[in-house]
């Protein structure tokens, strides 16, 4: 008897725009980057006028990187086991607990049930490999990069409105109204996939893909350098980025007005060149923009290092925007293509995972160098790891092995 979340239908993989999966899953995304585009901005914010300090908001930085890893990885090998429905279901419906938490606490302790659940979901952003699996299970593989590329895009527009709201409604003291669309975002989300989403790994697929528990914790060779890249990206971000929102307010004195217009820059630039750049990328070896995307968020650190006003930080922000654009899809694809399918989201996982294991303590030693140190410091931080990180591309990673 077939497993009833196998309820597929003939996969309508010719032009993206009749496909029904990247139709929902588009419109999903603009719900969600819609609520949490105004949630993105304002948290950091909201729970330091709670009194919660630097070092607890880095604790809570910890806590949802430990949970966005045991997710991942969780759901990852689930939706190769189980199917990609039920766990992209999952998934949204623990975000919305993990709004119900910041909704309804008051302290910093109570703030940990948000990173918990926010981190289990692992999908705090539009890289959830569940996801993103999907996506490149309902299209051909030479519209692959296109497919992701357009996901990303609409939602990311549609925060260029959410952002400055969110910012508004924050300075107005009108928080709850935010949490609330967050939490009925997911539920109606949550709803949509139930009734309308077509799976995309069938019972064969699934049955060969067995546990083996040394396969979740080992690495696989032909990947190695994704991983070593993933880890020292990561860590550096997040030593250096993860109180971002709450070191402008503190150092620089942003409002969070300003902080929903820098969300609404980046936003811009990277909807509106997602799409695009990932056309360019379907048609040529993928290494180079991994390169390019390495290379601009080196630029985003010096703009920070070498000058302090709101106008470059906005730059910053577009230059951020087009890296991404550059490096989601070029990764995403270049590990696709050298995995087998029945392990696709497994891998993606993993690769989340262990940076994300690894990063466990860089909020924390971020928010503890800065209260003493200053941001300079963990700004020089992210230049080193990013050079390491190119010269692994550059010098590890083959174009030759790309399909």
């Amino acid at each position: 008897m077939l497993n009833p979340f196998f309820q597929m239908e003939p996969k309508e993989q010719g032009i993206l725009w009749i496909n029904r999966n990247i139709k929902l899953l588009v419109l999903q995304s603009v719900v969600t980057q819609f609520c949490f585009g105004m949630l993105l901005v304002v948290w950091q914010p909201y729970m330091l006028g709670l009194g919660t300090t630097f070092t607890q908001l880095g604790t809570i930085q910890a806590v949802i990187t430990i949970f966005t890893g045991v997710g991942s990885l969780a759901w990852g090998r689930l939706s190769d086991r189980y199917g990609r429905k039920p766990v992209h279901i999952a998934s949204m419906l623990a975000r919305m607990i993990g709004i119900l938490f910041i909704y309804t606490s008051s302290n910093w302790t109570g703030f940990l049930g948000f990173g918990i659940f926010i981190g289990l979901s692992a999908s705090w952003s539009q890289t959830n490999p569940v996801t993103t699996t999907i996506i490149s299970e309902s299209v051909k593989e030479e519209k692959m990069n296109t497919a992701i590329s357009l996901y990303s895009s609409v939602g990311t527009l549609i925060a260029v409105i959410a952002s400055p709201l969110g910012g508004y409604l924050a300075a107005e003291d009108s928080h709850y109204l935010i949490f609330i669309s967050c939490i009925v975002g997911e539920l109606v989300n949550s709803l949509v996939s139930q009734l309308f989403l077509t799976e995309t790994l069938d019972n064969e697929e699934a049955k060969e893909s067995g546990f083996d528990l040394r396969k979740l914790l080992i690495p696989e060779r032909v990947i190695l350098p994704f991983y070593l890249m993933s880890i020292l990206t990561m860590f550096s971000w997040r030593v250096a980025f993860s109180n971002l929102n709450a070191i402008l307010v503190d150092s620089y004195g942003l409002t969070t007005v300003q902080l929903g217009l820098m969300s609404s820059a980046f936003s811009i630039s990277w909807g509106l060149t997602q799409t695009p750049i990932g056309v360019i990328i379907d048609r040529y070896p993928k290494r180079q923009f991994l390169v390019i995307s390495r290379i601009g968020f080196l630029v985003i650190v010096l703009i920070y290092i070498f000058f302090d006003s709101f106008h470059f930080f906005l730059l910053a922000q577009i230059v951020n925007g087009v890296a991404h654009s550059f490096g989601i899809p070029a990764f995403t694809s270049m590990i696709l293509t050298r995995v087998d399918k029945s392990e696709r989201a497994t891998v993606l996982a993993k690769l989340s995972t262990l940076p994300q294991i690894v990063s466990v303590p860089a909020p924390i030693i971020g928010g503890y160098f800065y209260e003493r140190y200053g941001f300079k410091i963990l700004l020089i931080n992210r230049v080193i790891f990013l050079v390491i990180s190119i010269l692994v591309i550059l010098f590890w990673i083959s174009s030759a092995e790309e399909k």
